[in-house]
């Protein structure tokens, strides 16, 4: 398929993948409001499907699009890596069946591989932001999208009153009052827990890091713009992250606003920007608008008064799951009677006991914690949640419970890491986990030299910031890893971070690396396939075949610049040197397609449709012979032309080619008047393939020989061109020497 073709598979795919991103917010909306019984198709809720589906389809396009680029064959042998594991992860906890809070944990395959598919799919998105090429617009649009739609459901749903307090599970436990009932209120009457909100989200402490991983991004592309109307978004967010209240929420918001602001004045320091008034202001008049909001926050109150507040929150909330274990009956286990007797004494929740590890299910378990576990390795719920889950890893006795792990159980200890440690096991933390961290701390190392070399990139930084913060919430905090919506932002941000080591944005690509960007990639094959489909259909074709010194020269040159990078010039590999000059900027250029071999593969094509030709260029009998070597070895070209280089009105010659309408125009005439002249003219012209050939006449006609083919096999045409002509060396210095080590500064 056409090169052009894929590009535009590649970019309708791209914003298929903004609207995946957008839609996160609103499927799992959907989720939390409808149970699995409502809209459901075999059990699966349609917005499951919906994104499953929408990600199998940008999946298979990357895919179908990409698969001649080698990162895309990585993919797939990842793809292949984690069909592996998935099996190994079934293969371990098929026997696995223990009941916990009136559940069975045996879990069909697709039910195993559901659950997995958490930790795939932000895998494929962060492949598929660099695959598709995300640019800092593309983030744009994404993230400013996604945080006005969860800040604007929270905002909303709170102010007429549908909302859920974002310190319980219960979906019909709703705030006392709406965020401008705050100002009134008396905190000496209510629990300040009773007036936050997540909306209609499920879980407060969810939505809370969504927001917190985006917020730095929002201020800064609010910083970056001109358009100072982006600040409302970031002050609805601030307020948003106020009434989930949690510490994550509200000192997150705060030290990444702080932090934000201070990356974004080093930036323009270092890059002596000014510092514009309109921005001052604005930020100025956030933090007091954030600042009074806050004064009368429930957050605020809880710093007052602290973690308990006015009456009893557990009482309230989880009366039914809190009203602890009847008496000892006198028919009762002894065990059974030791844990009723002192599971509330050593401040063990009633849940954990009674439902989530029932005691009398789990009786040895309960007493050993209680007797034998030190206070200070139980003393909170999430520490007896880790060492529940690390009793049933012991009960399942699995072979590959500690690479594969025992699978999603209904006990978190919200603690991300660990949870997923007991989860999906050593293996799959590594393969799932890690390389998100493995591409942030490439960036900084990557950033940090740059900062040495006083080149910066706030964009990166803010980047770096947002994922670093999230992980530390994830350890500390927990519910970070394990819901897909959250991380497939994780995912979007090492997406970005790759595309931004190993991509360039062009406006600040150095001067051949620009070239080189646009330089055909593929094998000469392919490229060939297309030259025959173009000719056979009359497309008109401009070609330059570049070498280092073309580069070189295009560099100084600005109308043969312009000409370079017209999206309409198809620029290929002529020689070595730009093959290595492109790996050493992480570009990777298949193979060197010559100007000499590119020219005989014309010859053919033209011979094979009867199609015609205009030689232009080199001396008189060297075209001339040329014309009689082809009219030999090609009978069907028509050579409706000829004319040497030494004429002195060039463009005259072309007017006549222009009346003759030739299928191909061959131009002998040197880098970069040949390119030029056929550049200058090409809007007079239908149909036709065009291309600079420069000395390759001299080849072509026999008039003088082409290297060896070790030369050539061994990519050392040039070598020998300077045996057989020394006076070349000069040349080549300043054309291949100077060039490499251009290309090394641009790295």
């Amino acid at each position: 398929m056409e090169t052009k073709k894929l590009e535009k598979i590649n970019k309708i795919n791209k914003y298929f993948l903004i609207v995946f991103f957008i839609l996160q917010p609103i499927l799992e909306l959907i989720l939390s409001i409808f149970n699995d019984e409502f809209f459901a198709i075999a059990g699966i809720s349609i917005a499951t499907l919906i994104r499953y589906a929408l990600i199998a389809i940008i999946i298979f396009l990357a895919i179908f699009a990409n698969l001649h680029k080698k990162s895309t064959k990585i993919f797939i042998g990842t793809l292949t890596l984690y069909a592996i594991f998935v099996c190994l992860h079934y293969f371990n906890i098929k026997d696995f069946d223990i009941v916990i809070l009136n559940i069975s944990m045996k879990k069909s395959f697709i039910t195993s591989a559901i659950y997995l598919s958490k930790f795939i799919i932000p895998i494929c998105i962060m492949f598929l932001v660099y695959i598709l090429d995300f640019k800092y617009n593309d983030l744009k649009i994404t993230v400013l999208s996604v945080v006005t739609i969860v800040s604007l459901i929270i905002l909303i749903t709170n102010l007429f009153g549908i909302d859920n307090i974002a310190y319980s599970f219960n979906s019909i436990v709703h705030p006392s009052t709406n965020i401008i009932g705050w100002f009134t209120i008396d905190y000496n009457d209510i629990n300040w827990r009773y007036l936050t909100s997540r909306g209609l989200y499920p879980s407060g402490n969810e939505i809370a890091s969504l927001l917190t991983l985006l917020f730095p991004l929002t201020i800064w592309i609010s910083l970056k713009e001109k358009n100072i109307s982006y600040f409302t978004i970031v002050f609805i967010q601030m307020i948003s992250l106020l009434m989930v209240g949690t510490k994550v929420a509200v000192y997150g918001e705060i030290i990444l606003f702080v932090s934000v602001i201070c990356i974004w004045i080093f930036e323009k320091i270092l890059k002596k920007e000014k510092i514009t008034k309109d921005k001052i202001l604005c930020i100025i008049l956030i933090l007091i608008l954030f600042g009074i909001c806050f004064a009368y926050s429930p957050f605020f109150n809880r710093i007052i008064v602290g973690e308990a507040g006015s009456g009893s929150y557990t009482e309230i909330i989880d009366d039914e799951s809190d009203k602890g274990i009847e008496d000892p009956s006198p028919n009762d286990d002894s065990n059974i009677i030791y844990i009723k007797e002192n599971y509330s004494k050593q401040s063990i929740p009633s849940q954990l006991v009674e439902n989530a590890y029932n005691y009398i299910e789990h009786t040895d378990f309960w007493v050993h914690l209680i007797k034998d576990v030190d206070f200070s390795q139980r003393n909170s719920a999430r520490k007896i949640k880790t060492l529940i889950l690390q009793d049933i890893k012991e009960n399942n006795s699995g072979v590959l419970d500690d690479f594969v792990g025992i699978g999603e159980i209904p006990i978190y200890p919200e603690k991300d890491f660990i949870a997923q440690y007991y989860y999906i096991g050593i293996i799959g933390i590594l393969i799932f986990i890690i390389p998100f961290i493995l591409v942030a701390l490439t960036s900084v190392g990557y950033n940090f030299i740059r900062i040495l070399k006083k080149k910066f990139d706030g964009t990166q930084l803010v980047l770096l910031l947002s994922f670093f913060f999230i992980e530390f919430v994830a350890y500390f905090s927990g519910h970070t890893l394990e819901p897909i919506y959250i991380n497939s932002y994780i995912a979007l941000i090492c997406g970005m971070l790759i595309s931004l080591l190993i991509k360039r944005n062009n406006n600040t690509l150095g001067k051949l690396e620009k070239y080189i960007k646009k330089i055909y990639c593929n094998e000469k094959e392919n490229f060939v396939t297309i030259l025959k489909n173009n000719i056979k259909n009359n497309k008109k074709t401009f070609i330059v075949t570049a070498n280092p010194e073309t580069l070189m020269i295009a560099s100084k040159n600005k109308g043969f610049d312009k000409c370079l990078m017209d999206e309409d010039t198809i620029i290929t590999p002529d020689g070595i040197g730009i093959v290595k000059g492109a790996k050493l900027l992480s570009y990777n250029i298949k193979e060197t397609i010559t100007g000499v071999e590119l020219c005989n593969d014309i010859f053919k094509i033209l011979n094979d449709y009867n199609k015609s030709i205009y030689l232009f260029g080199s001396r008189k009998e060297i075209v001339e012979k040329l014309k009689n070597n082809l009219k030999i070895q090609y009978p069907n070209i028509n050579i409706i032309g000829i004319e040497n280089g030494y004429v002195k009105d060039r463009q005259k010659v072309f007017e006549n080619i222009k009346k003759l309408k030739p299928d191909a125009v061959l131009v002998a005439l040197g880098i970069p008047e040949q390119e030029l002249l056929i550049y200058n003219n090409l809007k007079d012209f239908d149909k036709g393939i065009f291309m600079g050939v420069g000395g390759s006449f001299d080849v072509l006609s026999g008039s003088k020989k082409r290297a060896p083919q070790f030369f050539i096999n061994m990519h050392l045409e040039w070598l020998y061109r300077i045996i057989c002509e020394p006076t070349r060396l000069k040349r080549f210095f300043k054309s291949n020497v100077i060039y490499i080590f251009k290309i090394i500064q641009e790295r």
